[in-house]
């Protein structure tokens, strides 16, 4: 399994967590019955459906420092649903995560409700990388000018509209993220034109700023 990993292009998940996929409002995934017997479901189940996703992102869903892979601990369940719904469909585009979101691996809807139902109640012990703290002012007026108004000044998730949380994430990832959808990357979102406008007004030195903001922002807290 590792091994296949490995070999695996190692470009990020969540993109829960793409930065303009969250900033376009999504409409939350259906409420199904799955969603109401995941509780009840062994938990030795719900550790094996999980462990595919662990070798990647960690137990603590906390990802990896250099930004290759996202720290998801915590996010809202329907938010992680709806994302590997969208993976699933192939709606998201992003090798990896399509395989694993696959039925081979998730059969059904309840199996990826127990999935996004751990991931939520996850506390990350893995501390978020950081930037050099030297422009901490200038990422939080991008953030203010650019970002706050769909996501939030405290950069929490908003999972009525499926907006997952970027406080706490790793720079590198945001960085990342934002590089590839200002410029269009392929497997990046279709971005509103209002978003659109703003990542490519964002210089390398406003990515950097705001990815090391962010970074330093409390992450969220696991649902009970």
């Amino acid at each position: 399994m590792c091994r296949m990993i490995n070999a695996l292009n190692r470009n990020s998940w969540l993109a829960v967590l793409t930065m303009a996929s969250q900033c376009v409002v999504a409409h939350a995934a259906p409420a199904s019955a799955a969603q109401a017997s995941a509780s009840q479901a062994p938990v030795a189940e719900v550790r094996a459906l999980f462990a595919n996703c662990a070798a990647c992102h960690g137990p603590d869903g906390g990802g990896v420092a250099d930004g290759t892979i996202p720290a998801i601990g915590a996010q809202p369940a329907s938010v992680v649903t709806q994302q590997l719904l969208r993976f699933r469909s192939g709606e998201r585009k992003d090798l990896r995560m399509q395989h694993f979101a696959d039925a081979e691996h998730l059969a059904d809807r309840q199996q990826i409700d127990l999935v996004a139902q751990h991931v939520a109640g996850l506390r990350r012990s893995t501390p978020a990388a950081r930037g050099d703290g030297t422009q901490l002012a200038l990422g939080a007026r991008r953030w203010s000018e650019g970002c706050a108004g769909c996501h939030g000044a405290s950069a929490g998730a908003v999972a009525t509209r499926g907006i997952a949380a970027l406080a706490g994430q790793h720079a590198p990832y945001i960085a990342r993220k934002l590089r590839e959808e200002s410029n269009g990357m392929p497997g990046a979102p279709t971005l509103s034109q209002s978003h659109a406008a703003f990542f490519k007004r964002l210089t390398p030195v406003d990515r950097a700023a705001l990815a090391d903001y962010l970074s330093r922002l409390p992450p969220p807290e696991p649902s009970p």
